[in-house]
């Protein structure tokens, strides 16, 4: 093993490795000062890069953060970690700003379409070059890091002779074969156009193990960090885990939320805090959002999922309230509980710990989604959910908004159909589905849509009956002119004239004597009307679309039976 020994360069030679920036950490200190808030109050962010859609994990890690900032009364800021150029894509920021501000998740400072806003900025790390070459230029001094000379090929070709002795990988130890350079090498090769990175000189040991306090996971031993890692790569931008250290500390981050992919990295990152004297932040490192896949666990694939995308919420219709819902309960189970207790509250009144967070991955399920969004849609007034509608159609199908928007009065008359109340509708889940659930209430659709029907066979064994019940009973079946409950009795006679029980007591008694239940009977009168088996409130459709409408509806059936 190559001897570990401090190194402290000439000014010169630092110069001539990371430009001079005028500037020293202590001003640094001085620029970007410790926040004015209250005791227990934290400061996090949420740091995405912009290599492609932001990811429904995102959005649960950005809420994390966001309600671990705002209930101790803290700052929450965006910061956009676009120092990767090679994976960065043209768009990728407009459609992280797009699906934050679309859930709801709100930040004090950082990115914005505009600009930035914040006095802790640059909020894009390609733009705190500056700052990255203070802090290098500090290491370098204290002899805490060096360049490094190997080429692509020298890394690749000592990790296959890693892998041949049946040792760990990486630039450690004796492998690490810049480290100790003399000062006059390093000119040389300076001089002689070598390019360079600049790593970390570690100090530390990979058999030393210590614990360490996770705020989601506990108590983790971690091994110490051995490993020279990249801090400032050929392109004088630094990497993720030099710019973490730089950034957190001096936007005054008090709580690094992240995913727990970067739990082998927190070594690393303790020893840099250590390098450059800055006090270490807590830590919660999440587990992914899983999914089963044929009895399997996995994690949301961008690739394999397209639920993994914000924009299919967005583009589905799924209600922003909903999917916020959904994930602050995969969060913290106990929210639902007490969702139940405090039904006419906002989520953001929930009382989030991130200690009580799933160590191992919450798992997704579109199911429980769909539950959570007929809840919440339910709880809409007409007025709400037709404004939320439109807007979402008048963005992804305009075709669809263009229908409703044509008699807006009428369109509210179909949405208030049992909309409030203890038993408000819930056959919505998101507004992609609006339509082919309601589109029957439109004369010219029905009409549509009964001349694809094959031989109007929803009325299975039932024709006969079904032509003879709707001949004979049209006006009786349209006449909204009397009380629902008396049009009810009414119809319960009818069903008793034609052989059908009139309640479901009376059929269960003696099913031999019957055509069928009141049900069935129903059933005739709802697939002639709406030619669907499940709708809401028949009686209240009758109403919407008008006895002369029901009454063309029946013959036009009746006429094709």
């Amino acid at each position: 093993m190559i001897k570990s020994y401090i190194m402290n360069y000439s000014k010169e030679l630092i110069d001539s490795l990371v430009p001079d920036t005028g500037l020293f950490v202590s001003d640094l200190e001085v620029k970007f000062p410790k926040r004015s808030l209250e005791e227990g109050s934290k400061v996090t962010r949420f740091a995405p890069s912009p290599t492609g859609f932001l990811h429904i994990g995102g959005v649960f890690t950005s809420l994390v953060s966001e309600r671990t900032a705002h209930q101790s009364g803290g700052v929450f800021l965006l910061r956009l970690e676009d120092t990767d150029d090679k994976r960065e894509e043209v768009g990728a920021e407009d459609l992280i700003l797009e699906g934050l501000k679309h859930f709801g998740i709100n930040y004090d400072e950082g990115i914005t379409k505009d600009g930035e806003d914040g006095a802790y900025g640059p909020y894009k790390q390609s733009e705190r070059r500056e700052i990255y070459a203070t802090c290098v230029r500090h290491l370098l001094e204290k002899g805490l890091a060096y360049p490094c000379f190997c080429t692509p090929e020298d890394l690749d070709q000592n990790r296959k002779i890693q892998e041949t002795e049946k040792v760990r990988t990486g630039y450690y130890g004796k492998w690490a074969t810049c480290r100790n350079l003399s000062e006059e090498i390093i000119n040389e090769k300076i001089k002689n156009g070598e390019g360079f990175v600049i790593r970390m000189k570690s100090l530390g040991t990979h058999e030393n193990q210590s614990e360490f306090k996770d705020e989601v996971k506990g108590k983790v031993k971690i091994t110490e960090n051995d490993r020279d890692e990249v801090v400032l790569k050929r392109n004088g931008l630094p990497t993720y885990h030099f710019a973490h250290v730089v950034d957190d500390h001096f936007m005054r981050t008090t709580d690094v939320i992240r995913a727990d992919e970067w739990l082998p990295s927190l070594p690393t990152h303790i020893e840099l805090f250590s390098h450059m004297g800055f006090t270490l932040p807590r830590y919660a490192h999440i587990s992914p959002i899983m999914k089963l896949d044929e009895g399997n666990k996995r994690k949301l694939s961008k690739r394999k999922d397209p639920e993994a995308s914000v924009s299919y919420y967005m583009e589905r219709g799924f209600p922003v309230e909903a999917v916020m819902e959904y994930l602050i309960n995969i969060g913290n189970s106990s929210f639902e509980p007490w969702k139940k207790e405090n039904n006419e509250k906002d989520f953001t009144y929930f009382p989030f710990e991130i200690s009580k967070m799933s160590k191992s991955g919450a798992l997704f399920d579109m199911k429980k989604l769909e539950f959570v969004a007929k809840e919440v849609l339910a709880r809409y007034d007409t007025d709400k959910f037709f404004e939320l509608f439109i807007t979402w159609a008048e963005k992804y199908n305009k075709e669809v908004a263009d229908i409703f928007n044509k008699d807006i009065g009428y369109s509210k008359k179909i949405f208030g159909i049992e909309r409030g109340g203890e038993k408000s509708r819930k056959d919505f889940a998101s507004f992609d589905e609006v339509f082919h659930l309601t589109k029957y209430f439109f004369p010219d659709l029905f009409d549509q849509e009964i001349e694809s029907l094959d031989n109007l066979g929803i009325f299975e064994d039932k024709k006969e009956i079904a032509k003879e019940i709707l001949s004979e009973n049209i006006d009786k079946i349209a006449d909204t002119s009397v009380s629902k409950d008396d049009w009810m009795l009414e119809m319960r006679e009818i069903a008793s004239k034609y052989g059908f029980a009139r309640d479901v007591k009376t059929f269960k008694e003696n099913p031999d004597n019957f055509k069928g239940q009141f049900g069935d009977f129903a059933m005739i009168l709802r697939k002639a009307i709406t030619l669907r088996a499940n709708t809401p409130d028949l009686f209240s459709i009758i109403e919407t679309i008008g006895a002369e409408e029901t009454k063309r509806r029946i013959k036009k059936v009746t006429s094709l039976i």
